[in-house]
């Protein structure tokens, strides 16, 4: 069964785009760091070059990580490729924008994986983002990785795409609380097993029993705060997504988590 699904007597520690505090985001340096750091599994975001290769990347622009203008989507591979990241490595190195497929040839039997699809193709593009769907489970299909990756997105069509490929793949909807749970995503409800709630803070006993009412496990998106960790790790969740793996993996030390309330399926 897949890591993200199976019960554990701890919460889950997942590392948002690697060791990010420590090295550049999304990049092999943070991936390895977070292995290191004794994470459970690692996030990161992909999406769509104009040639349609995948590449390992969370911003539409690139300029924040490269100081240069320009889009991933409107970007080949040869152009991106050479590009250098501004920040390097905690060794020094140069970094670069990786492909999707080079990152779980080189690491994926080494950790577990949450790979986010980035939906910046806008509802008239709903062709992009079934190649994108349908270009990561082939890689993660060709790579006998299917056990060891949970795909997640803001967009339960984008999902339903990826269960239509494959039905193995473990799958994660990112949703609020103001979304009131489970009501609002009947679209893609068969679609994934995992609710990410990305406003911790806004998480109660509540939301987590009706989430696991409708058999949907929970992870929260992003927790750095310790005190709000350890809190949140007592109502049933699965894992945490977090900024500061040291931080928080001490802080969920000896922290077990409670039984899941999920409803038996008929």
């Amino acid at each position: 069964m897949n890591i993200f699904l199976k019960k554990h007597s701890k919460v889950l520690l997942i590392a948002h785009r690697g060791a990010n505090r420590i090295e550049p985001e999304n990049t092999l340096a943070a991936f390895e760091t977070a292995i290191a750091l004794g994470s459970d599994a690692i996030e990161l975001d992909v999406q769509l070059t104009k040639d349609d290769h995948v590449v390992v990347f969370h911003d539409r622009s690139i300029r924040r990580m490269t100081r240069q203008s320009g889009s991933i989507a409107g970007s080949s591979w040869r152009q991106l490729k050479t590009i250098p990241l501004i920040k390097k490595s905690s060794t020094g190195k140069t970094q670069h924008i990786s492909l999707l497929r080079d990152v779980l040839h080189d690491l994926g039997p080494s950790a577990y994986w949450q790979i986010e699809l980035k939906s910046f193709y806008g509802i008239r593009s709903i062709g992009r983002r079934r190649l994108l769907a349908r270009l990561v489970v082939d890689t993660i299909v060709g790579l006998k990785l299917t056990h060891r990756v949970m795909i997640k997105s803001f967009d339960p069509y984008v999902l339903r795409e990826v269960k239509r490929y494959n039905s193995d793949i473990t799958c994660g909807f990112l949703l609020a609380p103001g979304l009131q749970a489970i009501r609002h995503v009947g679209v893609g409800r068969q679609a994934f097993q995992l609710c990410e709630i990305i406003e911790p803070r806004r998480i109660d006993e509540r939301l987590i029993k009706s989430l696991h009412h409708a058999n949907k496990l929970v992870i929260p998106w992003a927790i750095d705060d310790p005190v709000l960790a350890q809190k949140i790790s007592q109502l049933g969740i699965q894992g945490i997504v977090t900024n500061e793996i040291l931080l928080i993996k001490k802080a969920l030390n000896n922290v077990k988590t409670q039984p899941r309330t999920q409803r038996q399926s008929s």
